[in-house]
């Protein structure tokens, strides 16, 4: 999956390794513990990866990326008060993707999380934008 400048992104691998920043024309392998994503502010979110099993009952942004070559890695945008009840929601936006890989980024105030959730939709244009997942 070619990295583009439009989606260049800060990772933070497995067991502790430093940040490392994909450059253009890269190839990106989602096996990392924690992704910063850039919204048009100009301001990077910071989101942990999860599962679907894993997800808290608490309000927070979601992520779902892909490892799909030729498609955009942003599959989806979310935003919800509690992430565990937006399971459901999830598992249909992302559908028949292969692979995808999901990340969250906790937050209470709902003004924040909309926000938060309106500049990073702005930055990465992702696939499917979800700004009230339950």
């Amino acid at each position: 999956m070619p990295f583009s400048e439009r989606v260049r992104c800060t990772c933070w691998g497995a067991g502790g390794a430093g940040p490392w920043t994909p450059q253009a024309g890269s190839l990106v392998s989602f096996v990392m513990d924690f992704l910063d994503v850039p919204g048009a502010s100009g301001t990077r979110y910071r989101f942990r990866r999860t599962t679907l099993a894993e997800l808290p009952v608490t309000a927070g942004n979601v992520i779902a990326v892909s490892g799909s070559l030729g498609k955009p890695p942003y599959l989806l945008c979310g935003a919800a008060r509690s992430l565990n009840r937006a399971g459901p929601a999830l598992i249909a936006a992302i559908g028949t993707a292969r692979g995808p890989k999901l990340f969250i980024r906790l937050n209470v105030a709902g003004v924040v999380r909309d926000a938060e959730h309106a500049d990073i939709v702005a930055a990465v244009e992702p696939e499917a934008d979800l700004p009230r997942l339950d």
